[in-house]
């Protein structure tokens, strides 16, 4: 399974430097399945929730904490299948994929609504 790293900049509340680890590329696969799931991603929310039970964030102002907390949980909510809305702790990338195009699309109809378009 592969986590998202990434640098948050909390002058814009965004994440910067984005990679994804976890797979040395040396992993063998025979069908297309197998690939996908070894493609697995875990969710940032429960990699974040992992690294706060650790103490990683004891040092951060708490202001920091919670506008990073507020970015990962938006993001984790492609974390869903289409038909569930009980976020997953990790999903295969085309998974993933799909539902990030899915969300780009619903955000731009709510950001047309708002502009009376």
């Amino acid at each position: 399974m592969m986590q998202m790293r990434y640098s948050f900049e909390p002058d814009s509340n965004t994440l910067h430097k984005i990679s994804f680890t976890g797979l040395s590329g040396g992993e063998g696969c025979h069908t297309v399945k197998e690939a996908l799931s070894k493609l697995q991603i875990e969710n940032p929310a429960k990699t974040f929730a992992n690294n706060m039970k650790r103490g990683t964030y004891d040092t951060v102002p708490q202001s920091l904490v919670e506008r990073e907390a507020f970015v990962i949980n938006d993001i984790s909510e492609i974390w869903k299948h289409e038909d569930d809305d009980e976020l997953q702790p990790e999903m295969n990338c085309l998974s993933l994929l799909a539902n990030a195009l899915t969300h780009i699309v619903k955000l731009q109809q709510e950001l047309e609504r708002l502009r009376g378009e």
